[in-house]
């Protein structure tokens, strides 16, 4: 039995009688797809019932299975068998998150925007949210970083042809707004990887730096070199002793691991 349905009675519940959950984390449901789902429930009918939860004041709240919902109204149904559970608010907004990771239904930004709602309207700690989702905290830190993105990037991410995907995101939140957007539209128009757009973003990073006075052709020939093939912002800081330091620079988690995997390094060597 599903872990929604545990502690629950089924029951066919009339479909004007729910109301959609405030703590749905996806923004957008394709016409498209619920036509199509329309089809298969007046067809095969409802494989699994929705999840509601009861309100104070009468009717249901919907937990999980709002295409389903949606889609019962577009078939014309009157009733729809649901899966009725008292649960807290902290609990229905966990479950309609873990419903939509485990359907692979929510984007990026929906993902982010619905952890930030944990966060901020339950009062959960980042640990808690990564425990809830099966995650690590830094995992959880990185998607809402997400959120500091500029609002026109944020649209720009998805998964059709020409849209960034998370991995540029997670390179580009560390950017201005303004330098989001220029190489956001970049990578849409060249199609750059995150590995390209890492490269391309540390090359021209290398090129503005402003050696410091005395250095080398050398030296500035040395640091552009090795920025480019790390993918990475070098600066060589050399001094007439002849020692100095190698500072190499990253715009996020992902970056770092980037780097380390070229740089051939292993936890386990």
């Amino acid at each position: 039995m599903s872990d929604h349905l545990r502690g629950a009675s089924v029951q066919r519940l009339a479909v004007s009688s729910i109301v959609a959950s405030p703590f749905q984390p996806r923004r957008e449901f394709a016409a498209a797809e619920l036509e199509t789902l329309a089809a298969s429930l007046s067809r095969h009918g409802l494989l699994q019932p929705i999840v509601v939860r009861p309100l104070a004041g009468g009717g249901y709240e919907l937990v999980a299975g709002e295409r389903r919902w949606r889609a019962a109204q577009r078939a014309g149904w009157q009733e729809i068998p649901a899966a009725v559970r008292s649960l807290s608010d902290g609990q229905a907004a966990e479950l309609a998150i873990i419903e939509n990771l485990q359907r692979q239904n929510l984007g990026p930004i929906e993902l982010a925007h619905a952890i930030a709602r944990l966060i901020a309207d339950l009062g959960l700690t980042h640990e808690e949210v990564a425990a809830t989702l099966g995650a690590e905290r830094s995992t959880v830190s990185n998607w809402l970083r997400l959120l500091d993105l500029d609002p026109a990037v944020q649209a720009q991410i998805g998964e059709g042809e020409g849209q960034l995907r998370a991995g540029h995101a997670k390179v580009l939140v560390s950017l201005k707004p303004m330098e989001q957007r220029r190489w956001a539209q970049r990578v849409a128009r060249d199609r750059l990887s995150v590995r390209q757009l890492e490269t391309e973003l540390a090359r021209e990073q290398a090129t503005s730096l402003k050696p410091k006075a005395g250095a080398s052709a050398d030296l500035e020939r040395l640091q552009r070199t090795l920025g480019e093939q790390l993918g990475a912002v070098v600066r060589l800081d050399h001094n007439k002793a002849g020692s100095g330091q190698l500072v190499i620079k990253y715009g996020s988690l992902e970056a770092l691991q980037g780097l380390l995997d070229r740089l051939g390094y292993r936890e386990d060597a």
